[in-house]
């Protein structure tokens, strides 16, 4: 994984935000072969929100058209490939929660993932989670502590 690629990712929380930047590379492919210096530059700045600002320096400090078209693809491929973690909670979590439930889960597995959250409230004080097929299950008190296994 490149060291663009490992910064994006910490921005990346959900698989909402996962969609976004895919989307965004999408725009920026498609202007590409359209639209030249400041053009592009401009539009660069427009498509990219600011927490993506990295990709946008990225591609800026990369001039050849072909090497942007080749880093944007494998940007995207590499995102495409991602493990999704499917957390159910019974509540729709705050930013600060989908970064604290992320930390927690790093410690746990080791390849890259996205969060996929979906809330269920009939399973209130539990938390369930599937990553590569495994299910588990555990108090929401017992996972704010650390205690995933």
């Amino acid at each position: 994984m490149s060291p663009l690629q490992s910064q994006l990712l910490e921005t990346i929380l959900s698989t909402h935000d996962l969609a976004e930047l895919r989307s965004v590379i999408a725009e920026i492919k498609k202007n590409l072969y359209t639209k030249s210096g400041t053009d592009f530059d401009r539009s660069l700045q427009a498509v990219i929100p600011l927490k993506f600002s990295l990709l946008y320096s990225s591609i800026a400090a990369t001039k050849s058209v072909t090497e942007q078209e080749k880093q944007l693809t494998t940007l995207d491929a590499s995102l495409a490939s991602l493990e999704i973690l499917h957390l159910t909670l019974p509540y729709s979590p705050t930013q600060k929660q989908l970064q604290d439930f992320q930390t927690l889960f790093k410690k746990q597995y080791k390849n890259p993932f996205i969060l996929k959250v979906t809330t269920n409230n009939t399973t209130l004080g539990e938390v369930t989670w599937e990553v590569s097929g495994e299910r588990h299950h555990r108090s929401a008190f017992e996972t704010s502590k650390g205690a995933a296994s």
